[in-house]
């Protein structure tokens, strides 16, 4: 079992960052896809890429421009 769940009277919590407490869940299983969920989300947002605006793109920068030749 995972320490930072824990069970008070018949309903189960987990303990966060900054001593917060996330709960009450019905059930061990729920408390720990609960944790499991948020501890996904805070890798995400750590890990999470740097995306250039559409209009910065390379492909966009360096696109050939169009140029229409007048008949004459």
């Amino acid at each position: 079992m995972n320490e930072r769940i824990f069970q008070q009277g018949d309903k189960w919590f987990f303990h966060l960052r900054g001593n917060q407490i996330s709960g009450p869940f019905l059930s061990y299983d729920l408390a720990e896809s609960a944790l499991n969920k948020h501890v996904d989300q805070c890798r995400n947002r750590s890990t999470a890429t740097f995306q250039w605006p559409r209009n910065l793109l390379p492909g966009r920068l360096f696109r050939r421009a169009a140029i229409r030749q007048s008949s004459a």
